[in-house]
């Protein structure tokens, strides 16, 4: 199974749309290009997290052992499980997480880029979702596109 089929059905077709052609569909999107010199932090933000996921794989905090490709942590009255394929260099990786806050993301990452997005659900039916392109061989190509952000939510 290719780690898209794990993004939930209430995600994919922003997941799918962002996949497709790198932007969030609808009318209220904000489009932030990433400043040039700001890249490389914005894209070892996006990149830490997943990675330290991936390297919990088949470790004793993993509850998914004996999966390899799936971490999965239960904690706090949050689940979260990952699939993914490969790393943050070139790979798939595919989370979701639920609890006090449902969320999901997907993101691939190659020579040439790195692309996830994120949906938050903030009450039913209604989500905060954040993509962000990095652009690996033209920085100043890099960009973050917020749709439904509050003031003062961050996302990844």
């Amino acid at each position: 199974m290719s780690t898209i089929q794990h993004v939930p059905t209430w995600a994919r077709p922003e997941v799918d749309n962002f996949k497709a052609t790198g932007r969030l569909q609808g009318q209220d999107v904000k489009h932030v290009p990433i400043p040039p010199e700001q890249v490389d932090a914005v894209e070892l933000k996006l990149t830490q997290q997943i990675g330290q996921l991936i390297q919990a794989d088949e470790t004793p905090f993993d509850q998914a052992k004996g999966e390899p490709g799936t971490v999965k942590v239960e904690q706090m009255g949050l689940s979260a499980i990952a699939h993914f394929e490969g790393d943050t260099k070139e790979g798939t990786v595919a989370m979701e997480a639920s609890g006090p806050i449902n969320t999901a993301a997907y993101g691939e990452f190659s020579s040439a880029s790195a692309n996830l997005v994120q949906l938050v659900q903030l009450d039913e039916g209604n989500f905060a979702t954040v993509g962000a392109h990095i652009d690996r061989q033209n920085p100043a190509e890099s960009y973050v596109e917020l749709k439904n952000v509050p003031d003062g939510m961050v996302g990844f």
